[in-house]
């Protein structure tokens, strides 16, 4: 397999004048081909763009890396084992980050290829039949600026998001697959990695190669490994064997840092229904902010002497346990569902804080969320917990998925008691352990346990987001006024239309803070949902006006009725009450709110 690799990188060079002259040939086609895909994107609606992969089911892949640490570079091959989706389909995306593809084969037959930004398209070398199975193998290098992280100066190197920095791979969280990956490493490194160590062998020119087979199917962004120059401690959890490592800390000091983890995977354990088996292992590395892998999480040396001096600080030891249950084996079908993931490992490392340490240790946890929480809203950055696209997210995108899913999940755990909640969330982790899932999943899972309808709850805290109106600087002492006016009605519609209402002023506060309305609309809708009418809030009580800056008109709102509230004179884009945009709705019976600034019945779904 090596010759192999060498043998393609020689033939790029006397490939390369080819190339040059192709490119020139085709960039006129390019330029033709982005502009209609550009328009093809355009008149698909949101969450619609073909991710890489979509049109192929990956079983496995076997791949060899070899880094050059004091390049910082490295080679790889990567044999890829897929079965075929869509009949008749011939060209196929991979996620291949800024890595140089040098050659795609099929049966050692040469296919032709094409790197476009982070994705490699690769050509069968025919029409291939829906449900057949082929085998492509990519020849690759590169120089990752991120993913594969090298440090020289320590002798250490070490794997971190994403993995298609270092593996042509698909990235998609929902895909999942089996993986045998070999790693060529100087020698009297110690390295771990995915799954089994297959064996450790000498290659000659002080180089040794390490070998891990990881049989359970995993999505691709938990591949990984890490080698240094460690010191090793250990232990043993119920069926897990446990191991420690650092450059920095000897063995003594590993224990203490890591003495908790036999509890922690006995708690997460209990609490997921299903105990880990298999080896886990917790390095300490260079510098990482923490990293779930299968089998194996990172965190830096800092933290691990944070540790030392405080042995209490062991909130992120806890959040990347709890990643071996909820992320790597429950994991977001896609990053749209990604507090699933971290809100999932944010609230169980401050439920297993509270087992080992207390309450106040979780009280401690849940204060900092809500805190986090109150600040997304006063300035008005509060998102649903479901983001129809994840492709940049910001701090404050990252503290919604984080901080609020764990808030959520806090509140939950409130408004079900102990038995109900944690017996929802063994049921939900035992029926899609080793499953991709959605946020629906897990809502039915918690209203079995319950056996109630949670249609209200997820409707404010999971799909919705709220502000909390500020005065604007310099606004009058009228304003001020009329402010205090809306505050009165806020309350007399609270009390009339419950949490809908609460819904609907949280977003037209939205809109004043942020130039879309001249004064606090009255955009309220009324819940068309039985349960409100047993409550004694008829819908009837719930009419309200709605009131434009543009033209001071007022439009009656009526129960299920979906309104535009951007346009000069608002009117309902959902004719018939009741229906408010209902493919979006998992139970249109539930209380809902039909409002949104968006312009489209799809992107009003998104705020449902």
């Amino acid at each position: 397999m090596e010759q192999a690799m060498r043998d393609a990188v020689n033939q790029v060079g006397q490939s390369r004048a080819r190339s040059r002259l192709l490119r020139r040939t085709i960039a006129a086609g390019v330029l033709v081909c982005t502009a209609f895909a550009a328009l093809a994107a355009a008149s698909k609606t949101p969450g619609e763009v073909a991710r890489a992969g979509a049109d192929i089911d990956v079983l496995h892949y076997t791949a060899r890396i070899e880094p050059d640490l004091a390049a910082k570079s490295l080679r790889g091959h990567v044999a890829i084992r897929f079965i075929v989706r869509t009949q008749g389909a011939q060209r196929f995306d991979f996620d291949a980050g800024e890595l140089d593809i040098v050659a795609v084969s099929e049966d050692k037959k040469p296919l032709s290829f094409d790197k476009l930004d982070k994705r490699v398209s690769v050509r069968l070398a025919a029409p291939a039949a829906a449900g057949s199975r082929h085998e492509i193998e990519i020849v690759y290098r590169g120089a990752p600026r991120f993913g594969l992280e090298f440090h020289p100066e320590r002798n250490e190197l070490y794997t971190v998001f994403s993995t298609s920095q270092w593996l042509v791979c698909i990235d998609a969280p929902q895909e999942r697959a089996t993986l045998d990956l070999t790693v060529t490493l100087p020698e009297g490194l110690k390295a771990v990695g995915n799954g089994r160590l297959m064996s450790k062998s000498a290659l000659g020119g002080r180089r040794e190669a390490y070998r891990w087979r990881q049989d359970a199917a995993m999505p691709s962004y938990v591949y990984g490994f890490a080698a240094g120059r460690y010191n090793e401690a250990g232990g043993t959890s119920e069926n897990a064997v446990l191991r420690y490592l650092s450059s920095d800390l000897q063995a003594p000091q590993l224990r203490r840092v890591f003495a908790d983890t036999p509890d922690m995977m006995r708690f997460f354990g209990r609490r997921a229904g299903i105990r880990y088996n298999g080896t886990y292992s917790q390095v300490l590395v260079a510098k990482t902010i923490g990293q779930e892998l299968a089998g194996l999480s990172l965190m830096s040396e800092a933290y691990g002497r944070e540790v030392l001096d405080d042995p209490s600080a062991q909130a992120l030891i806890a959040h990347e346990a709890a990643h071996q249950w909820w992320g790597n084996y429950v994991t977001c079908r896609d990053w749209g569902h990604f507090w699933l993931n971290e809100g999932f490992a944010n609230f169980m490392a401050a439920a297993y804080l509270q087992h080992r340490f207390g309450d106040e240790a979780y009280r401690k946890q849940v204060d900092g969320w809500k805190r986090r929480l109150d600040k997304l809203r006063e300035t008005g950055k509060d998102h649903a917990l479901i983001y129809e696209h994840w492709s940049k997210p910001s701090a404050d995108d990252r503290a919604v998925v984080y901080q609020k899913g764990a808030y959520v999940l806090h509140l939950l755990r409130e408004e079900l008691g102990e038995r109900a909640f944690w017996g929802g969330v063994r049921a939900y982790t035992r029926a899609h352990y080793g499953h991709s899932v959605v946020t629906a999943d897990f809502r039915r899972a918690m209203e079995r346990a319950s056996g109630r309808d949670l249609g209200e709850f997820f409707a404010r805290w999971v799909a919705s987001a709220e502000v909390v109106a500020k005065p604007a600087a310099g606004r009058s002492e009228r304003g001020d006024a009329a402010k205090g006016r809306s505050g009165a009605s806020r309350d007399r519609a609270v009390s009339e239309a419950g949490a809908c209402c609460e819904q609907a002023w949280a977003l037209t506060d939205a809109w004043l803070d942020r130039g879309i309305v001249a004064e606090r609309s009255f955009a309220v809708a009324a819940c068309a949902a039985p349960t409100q009418e047993r409550r004694g809030q008829g819908v009837g009580a719930a009419r309200a006006a709605t009131t434009n800056p543009t033209d001071r008109g007022t439009v009656p709102i009526r129960p299920g009725r979906l309104f535009n509230l951007d346009r000069p004179t608002p009117r309902p884009l959902a004719p018939s009450p009741g229906t408010c945009a209902a493919p979006s709705i998992a139970r249109p019976r539930a209380p809902f709110v039909c409002i949104s600034e968006s312009r489209t019945v799809h992107e009003l779904a998104s705020w449902l």
